[in-house]
């Protein structure tokens, strides 16, 4: 009678105690996050425009939406073009699978999406990068899985999550995360830091070997 009793509270304990993460998105919603809520960085409708200003030289950079799709879900395309250099930037999601806690719609406790970048100008490809992903949290590192030939072994980290965030007159209210990287080859195989705010994408680029800082100094975002 003994045995039977230890062993139903036995199995009474293990039966009931929950699994690692089970439901914690409903208990806990802060400490999940939406995977679309990577559009709201880098999907921008045709004919948004960011201008940014280099603080020391003060050269400017115009960026303009050229294409822009998206279906209701996660996935996005965005193209930009720089006026400054002519390339012409590529954003978009990985192929993200609904499966083992990933969701397009509902709240995710896990990693479920990558942001991946590619630029080219005529002949020249700078291959394609992991720039981004959710879900995040501050000190999660991620391997771009860039070109071995470059910045090998080069990794995001999220470094800075603000709830508001200031450039000279400009001020952003809404979630911006700070991401630094340790070799960006499209900025020339130098360690860099990207600043993105909800709702206007970058704000901030730093790069650190150059010593440049470019800020956002006006921009337009087509409802």
């Amino acid at each position: 009678m003994k045995i039977s009793l230890c062993f139903f509270v036995l199995f009474f304990f293990f039966a009931c105690k929950p699994k690692p993460d089970e439901n914690i998105c409903s208990t806990n919603p802060s400490q999940c996050q939406y995977a679309s809520e990577a559009k709201e960085f880098f999907s921008f409708k045709a004919g948004s425009w960011w201008v940014y200003e280099e603080q020391t030289s003060l050269e400017r950079d115009s960026v303009y939406v050229t294409i822009n799709n998206e279906n209701g879900s996660s996935y996005f395309y965005t193209e930009t073009i720089s006026s400054l250099d002519s390339f012409k930037t590529h954003w978009f999601t990985q192929q993200m699978y609904e499966v083992n806690g990933c969701s397009s719609s509902d709240l995710i406790n896990k990693r479920c999406l990558i942001v991946r970048k590619t630029k080219l100008k005529d002949q020249i490809h700078l291959n394609e990068s992991t720039i981004f992903f959710v879900k995040y949290k501050f000190g999660d590192i991620a391997y771009t899985g860039a070109n071995p030939n470059y910045c090998e072994n080069n990794k995001i980290t999220i470094s800075g999550i603000f709830n508001d965030y200031q450039l000279e007159n400009l001020i952003f209210t809404d979630k911006t995360v700070e991401i630094s990287e340790d070799c960006t080859h499209f900025e020339g195989d130098q360690p860099t830091k990207f600043v993105y705010s909800k709702g206007v994408g970058l704000v901030q680029k730093k790069l650190l070997d150059s010593n440049q800082k470019w800020n956002l100094i006006s921009y337009h975002i087509e409802p």
